[in-house]
């Protein structure tokens, strides 16, 4: 390899290393998740959506040409975002077997539960931890298999 080929790819590298990703809020896009990312005015960031965001949609038909591919890899060290909505019918620890499934069981981080009972059926919402899509999927499968449960489902994407 040529010292002008070696240089070219420690440039590539180090441009990588200084483009930072931010993530977008509203949809929290995480590893596994079909993704679109936009680069930002003025700089070298870059806005990761998932590509069923409002957001995203609404920039790729303004802004196209900000478009730009990213590799968006899993780190078993960094955490991201996630929200479920889950309903059930209301009984003797129910909130216990959920929290337990998501942080005895999966060994996740919860950041909050909220819980609503109507006429013995629980709405809940609950946000926490995860490190990648696949992770999310077995929270969603294994709260789906908790008895009384009847729906899990993501977040609404704003």
């Amino acid at each position: 390899m040529t010292y002008k080929t070696k240089r070219k790819i420690r440039t590539l590298l180090n441009r990588q290393k200084k483009t930072p990703y931010i993530l977008c809020p509203n949809c929290n896009p995480i590893p596994g998740d079909e993704i679109v990312g936009f680069k930002e005015e003025g700089n070298e960031r870059i806005t990761i959506h998932r590509r069923d965001c409002k957001t995203a949609i609404r920039r790729a038909s303004h802004e196209g040409d900000k478009i730009v591919a990213i590799n968006f890899d899993s780190d078993d060290e960094l955490l991201y975002p996630a929200c479920l909505k889950i309903s059930a019918i209301d009984r003797y620890h129910l909130l216990i077997d959920l929290v337990d499934c998501i942080t005895n069981s999966l060994k996740l981080s919860m950041k909050s539960i909220n819980s609503v009972c109507t006429d013995e059926i629980v709405n809940c919402t609950v946000e926490f931890f995860v490190h990648s899509s696949n992770e999310l999927h077995e929270v969603i499968s294994n709260i789906s298999e908790i008895n009384g449960v009847d729906e899990v489902k993501l977040c609404n994407p704003l």
